[in-house]
């Protein structure tokens, strides 16, 4: 029998604790992507996409984001089969072309050969270091069609936050404020946080940005430490 790989026994074990974080709202991940939806509308209009979904995990919040607009292809890549057994299943029911692997992002950036008018990045670009944050900014700015879009969902620090005190912070209010779920999960949540939980400030996130070359950033909402941000190729 084979071992299941990692990203799959996380992806399990946190399925339960991700979807009680997102039905309580804990995230802002309803906020998110009604600012994330309007400013697509507004942008592209009914213009179809082609979009590339990097950490894409189950593709059940990039289709809230945009069930308005015309996804004329998908490309999503994650590290979990668990997840993208489910994307699968969830873009077959919208009869959205598109294609799934497994790869890590900056192997599937690396090793794209298309340009995409959307990239789309959820809560997943914090688990990178600072070099390899610089790396994907320069190959997502190769990887985007001409006044393309690179758009970040992600966690932040603040300007006065290193990231001991942003972990001290943000455990500590989701310990008071995320009432419902559990004491086994709110240690599981603390545990993957001070593993893999690496946020940079908004600040640095558009200086690396104007090092890869990207011409504008904007900053879409913020609520407590969760951000969208917005880069045009």
């Amino acid at each position: 029998m084979q071992l299941m790989n990692e990203s799959d026994r996380l992806f399990k074990e946190g399925w339960n604790t991700y979807q009680n974080i997102i039905a309580n709202n804990y995230m802002f991940h309803r906020e998110i992507s009604d600012t994330v939806r309007t400013f697509l509308a507004s942008h592209f209009g009914h213009q179809p996409l082609s979009l590339l979904d990097l950490g894409c995990g189950d593709a059940s919040q990039t289709l809230e984001a945009f069930k308005e607009s015309r996804i004329a292809f998908y490309h999503g890549c994650d590290l979990s089969e668990v997840a993208l057994e489910h994307a699968h299943h969830s873009l077959a029911l919208a009869g959205i072309e598109s294609f799934l692997e497994k790869r890590e992002m900056l192997e599937c950036l690396s090793a794209e050969k298309r340009t995409y008018e959307v990239i789309f990045v959820s809560f997943a670009l914090h688990h990178l270091d600072s070099e390899q944050k610089a790396e994907f900014f320069k190959l997502a700015h190769i990887r985007l069609k001409q006044n393309g879009l690179l758009i970040l969902v992600d966690l932040a620090r603040s300007p006065d936050e290193d990231r001991l005190a942003y972990l001290e912070n943000y455990l500590g209010h989701a310990e008071r404020h995320w009432p419902l779920l559990s004491e086994q999960q709110h240690a599981a949540i603390r545990q993957h946080a001070v593993a893999y939980d690496f946020p940079e400030t908004v600040a640095t996130y558009e200086a690396l940005a104007k090092e890869a070359k990207f011409s504008e950033f904007l900053h879409l909402c913020k609520h407590t430490w969760h951000h969208a941000l917005v880069f045009k190729s």
